[in-house]
This record gives structure tokens, sequence and C-alpha cells, in this order.
């Protein structure tokens, strides 16, 4: 695979959490999903996302399903939760920043810087934690951090740019998921 790639539109958010039952058995992904996180964070929208990886033609080689869930706080920040089966998970052999063991499910944490220069070029070809996106002609700097676990056979990330959640609370976060039936 050369590239992964996904797209939505606002029409896809339609179901509430209300119809997640409806949702799991659609998107065919065991998923365990809080309706409110104790740090705030209050589902929001929630939609079945089609993930395509492709070749350098552009020839599509693999595709699958992955719930793409949107949470946000009082403030109106915003935090993302996706789900999809672990089969279709990235290998996860690289260094990540933290590691800790939650109920026996090893959660990885990672903090990501985004942008591009001579010296970030430098950073980009030597640090396994950076990583360039390419959309406009701006550029940016943002920071990405994420948190990612397997749970009875679904892979969880949640992830945000430029978000005021630490290490920490991305780790509590991680733990009410883990802690769901």
């Amino acid at each position: 695979m050369t590239r992964w790639t996904t797209s939505s539109f606002a029409d896809d958010y339609k179901y509430t959490y209300a119809r997640k039952d409806q949702l799991i058995k659609e998107s065919g992904i065991d998923a365990d999903m809080p309706e409110t996180f104790s740090n705030g964070y209050t589902f929001e929208k929630v939609a079945i996302l089609k993930v395509e990886g492709s070749d350098d033609d552009g020839s599509v080689l693999e595709d699958f399903l992955q719930i793409d869930i949107h949470y946000t706080n009082n403030d109106g920040k915003n935090i993302n939760l996706c789900i999809e089966d672990a089969s279709h998970a990235d290998s996860d052999d690289r260094e990540h920043t933290s590691t800790r063991q939650i109920n026996g499910i090893a959660v990885n944490y990672d903090l990501e810087e985004k942008g591009l220069d001579p010296e970030t070029q430098e950073r980009l070809d030597n640090d396994t934690h950076f990583f360039v996106s390419i959309g406009t002609e701006k550029v940016e700097h943002q920071q990405f951090s994420n948190i990612s676990f397997i749970k009875g056979g679904s892979h969880y990330l949640i992830c945000g740019f430029d978000t005021d959640l630490t290490e920490d609370d991305l780790f509590d976060m991680a733990s009410e998921i883990i802690a769901l039936d």
C-alpha cells in the first residue's frame, strides 16, 4: 500500500448514540463507545466511513469500513474515536512515545508534530514519531496526539490535533473504553 484515504460528508454522520446498535450491525465492527467520558467529552456524531488502500498508480488494493466518532467538550474542543476491525490496523512495530498495560491490554500513546521546513524534513526522515500531511499550500504546524489499542478484535484510536488533553488524560479515556462490556 502506498497510501490510505478516506472521505466523509456531513450526511455520513447520521447515527445518534441511541442508534449505536444499528451502527455496529451495519459496520460489522464490534465497538465499545462511551456516550460521555469522565473528562467531559460527550458523543456528538458518528459515521461509518470507507477506508481505501491504494498503490502508486491509484489502484485500490484493499478497502474496509471504520467507525468515526466525534466527541466535544463544554469548551467546544473536539476529539475523535476511530474503530476498525483489528485485522486492518497498521503493524505496530514502531517505537511509541509511551506504552502502558491496562487490564492486560497494551495501550500506546504517541505525540506527533506536523509541519515542513528543511529542519522538519530532516526530522521527518529520522524520527519515527513524526509525520507530514499534505493537503494545502499553507504550511501549518500542529501536534497530533493519539492513543491506540486492540480490544476484542477491534482497533481503537483516540486522536486529535492540538488538544489540551495530556498523556494521562488519553490513557484515562482508553481505560474507560477498556472497562466497557
